[in-house]
């Protein structure tokens, strides 16, 4: 649960996940610095995280 998924963020030294499929489980771990312009970089993980989803869809 929650839990597994603060520790794994926590030893990958990771900031932000993103749930690519459920099934099979498949995730998309990031580290975006909290700097001033940051939210730009939300933006861009947030296109990152949808063409991760369209590619695992792909390949299906």
């Amino acid at each position: 649960g929650a839990d597994q998924l603060t520790d794994l963020l926590e030893r990958a030294e990771m900031t932000h996940v993103a749930l690519l499929t459920r099934e099979p489980l498949r995730l998309l771990l990031a580290n975006i610095p909290e700097l001033p312009g940051a939210a730009d970089a939300e933006l861009a993980l947030g296109a990152v995280v949808r063409h991760g989803q369209l590619a695992v869809a792909g390949a299906r």
